[in-house]
């Protein structure tokens, strides 16, 4: 009868319906992940051309996000690029080591590595997304605290504070 051919028109009408919809969720969804993987491709793209310019290893972006995760992991962004900064500029001093590492390890300098917080977190891979951005905004040569060498809390010291840090 006729209202029985209406009835399944409308209900294989419904169904095309539902079909298309479905499909455009799915290109969008696959779209909205192509997309993320092209950012995620653009942003490792971007970070090893910063460390091959700085002629920087990944090893050695570990260990500086982790000492900036150490020293400024709750200070404000700005603090966090400064400390990664003040080890950049000690690297590019004469009277300092001339390598990430030996200026994160000089005797005496930074309080993380005497406490054991830095081998802590180097162990755990704490440094969260900020310090690994802070550490190649440094890399690429930001410099928030221009040469500067040390930092300490704020105690009275003068300097440039930034958060709870005096840059001297």
């Amino acid at each position: 009868d006729e209202a029985s051919l209406i009835e399944a028109q409308e209900r294989f009408a419904a169904l095309e319906g539902e079909q298309a919809a479905q499909q455009e969720q799915e290109a969008r969804e696959a779209l909205a992940m192509q997309q993320a993987l092209e950012a995620e491709a653009a942003k490792e793209a971007q970070k090893q051309a910063i460390l091959a310019s700085a002629g920087v290893t990944e090893e050695e972006l570990y260990l500086l996000a982790n000492i900036i995760y150490c020293e400024a992991g709750c200070e404000p962004y700005i603090g966090k690029v400064a400390a990664g900064s003040v080890v950049l500029n000690r690297v590019a001093s004469d009277r300092q080591p001339d390598n990430i590492t030996d200026v994160i390890y000089a005797k005496g300098q930074f309080s993380p590595v005497r406490n054991g917080s830095l081998q802590r977190a180097l162990d755990r891979s704490s440094a969260d997304e900020s310090c690994y951005q802070a550490a190649l905004e440094a890399l690429a040569g930001a410099k928030p605290v221009g040469d500067k060498l040390y930092f300490r809390r704020v105690n009275g010291r003068s300097g440039q504070v930034i958060g709870h840090h005096v840059f001297y």
